[in-house]
């Protein structure tokens, strides 16, 4: 639902995320390229992971839907974690994509951002839902 604009429009929620993830970190660690490059990178790849759980909710909330029905989402969503470790912590491939090791603390703030698009789909949802409610009063209705 939502074509295009829910396109662009996520796909602005998400480079807005990987982009104040850069940022940040490039400045709160006094200018380290390489951990900016490492938090901007596992943002982007962490927030298209989440994010296909509200693609695959549609226009419902991610609480209405059986998350276990489908184990090839469930797969692929635990091999893009299971990559993005990979790149980090194996030294020929955090050399090939020049990216360092992050903290503990420093993935809470990567899943953080990552589940922004989350919180977009579930407001979404709701102003979806409470405006079909306030319009079937007055009998207009939009979407599901």
């Amino acid at each position: 639902q939502g074509g295009w604009a829910n396109i662009l429009g996520y796909g602005a929620v998400i480079a807005v995320c990987t982009l104040f993830a850069f940022r940040a970190t490039f400045l709160s660690s006094g200018g380290n390229l390489e951990l900016a490059r490492t938090f901007a990178l596992l943002t982007l790849a962490a927030t298209q992971l989440v994010h296909v759980i509200g693609t695959r909710a549609g226009s419902r909330s991610i609480f209405k839907i059986k998350h276990l029905s489908n184990i090839f989402l469930l797969a692929s969503i635990a091999i893009g974690v299971l990559l993005q470790v990979i790149i980090l912590y194996i030294p020929p491939l955090a050399a090939l994509f020049k990216t360092v090791p992050l903290s503990l603390g420093s993935w809470g703030f990567v899943i953080l951002l990552s589940l922004v698009p989350l919180v977009v789909h579930e407001l979404t949802v709701l102003a979806r839902f409470l405006w079909n409610k306030r319009s079937a009063r007055r009998g207009l209705s939009v979407g599901r």
